[in-house]
């Protein structure tokens, strides 16, 4: 699957605040048509130096937004510290998805404790590689049972995956061009990810 990657850190203090809403704006009517699951709600708001959680009153919500629910009007909502989407066309088994998910991320985290190299920055340096060179079980099981992702890395960069090319497409040409960001294209399978891999890591 294949999508882009954005840095965002040059965007305007405006911008940065709602920064989900800027980026994915023209796009997100058709993102709203695809069931969304996560393991934690992104939704959130700053007030002065603290975060405020935005929880809908649905239960529905705590794992899993059906279509129409997640964006549009909670667009500006949405986190952009870590967040992380899996979208699907059909309604998934919301359970399976995660264990599936987090089975595989378990047996990356065995692959780097074989390494019995103490030092974070080296382990994932040798991590880092092997994404690129052969990609990882994380990304593979992703790259296989969902139909777009949506991952903020550590406030610093946004990463869109999907497997209709059109909404790649169409977000790419409206984020070139744009100042205050970088952005490249990126395959799913080869993208480094970090999030949930230090639990696993003994």
């Amino acid at each position: 699957m294949n999508g882009i990657n954005v840095i965002t850190e040059g965007l305007d203090a405006e911008s940065s605040r709602l920064e989900f809403l800027f980026l994915f704006g023209p796009i997100l009517s058709r993102l709203s048509e695809f069931h969304w699951v996560y393991e934690e709600i992104p939704l959130g708001f700053i007030t002065g130096d603290e975060e405020l959680a935005v929880v809908p009153d649905d239960d529905i919500f705590q794992d899993h937004a059906p279509p129409g629910t997640l964006f549009l009007d909670l667009a500006k909502y949405m986190k952009n510290d870590w967040p992380e989407l899996y979208g699907f066309r059909s309604k998934p088994d919301t359970k399976q998805f995660l264990a599936g998910f987090n089975r595989a991320i378990a047996t990356d985290g065995k692959w780097m404790n074989q390494l019995q190299n103490e030092n974070w920055e080296g382990l994932m340096a040798l991590y880092h590689e092997r994404a690129k060179r052969d990609g990882t079980e994380a990304n593979r099981f992703l790259d296989a049972h969902t139909d777009v992702c949506i991952f903020n890395i550590d406030g610093g960069f946004w990463q869109f995956y999907c497997r209709e090319t059109n909404l790649v497409d169409d977000l790419t040409r409206h984020l070139t061009g744009i100042p205050g960001f970088e952005m490249s294209l990126q395959e799913l399978l080869y993208r480094s990810r970090v999030t949930t891999l230090r639990s696993q890591v003994k």
